[in-house]
């Protein structure tokens, strides 16, 4: 259980100039795509690193409701950013 990168505490964002580190806890970890609402949540399962990549859409009906959209599982990092990567690009046209 000990042996994967989030219990290891690896900061897996430094080779990735738009991805940064936003949020540390004993149970998982938030990496955000920056200018967009895309993250990637690093959460360990039955002792395997794995990488959700996840977004918030907000809609505005006479309030704002914001709704998480889960686009896929990973079970490395680099998946996780190539996805991510795609869906804030996605979001910004």
């Amino acid at each position: 259980m000990t042996d994967t990168l989030f219990y290891k505490n690896t900061d897996l964002s430094d080779d990735y100039a738009e991805i940064t580190k936003s949020f540390v806890s004993n149970t998982f970890d938030y990496y955000d795509v920056m200018n967009s609402n895309v993250r990637i949540k690093h959460q360990p399962s039955n002792g395997v690193d794995c990488f959700y990549v996840e977004a918030m859409q907000y809609g505005y009906n006479g309030c704002y409701v914001g709704t998480q959209v889960n686009y896929g599982k990973y079970n490395n990092f680099e998946d996780a950013v190539s996805c991510a990567r795609n869906i804030s690009h996605q979001c910004a046209v």
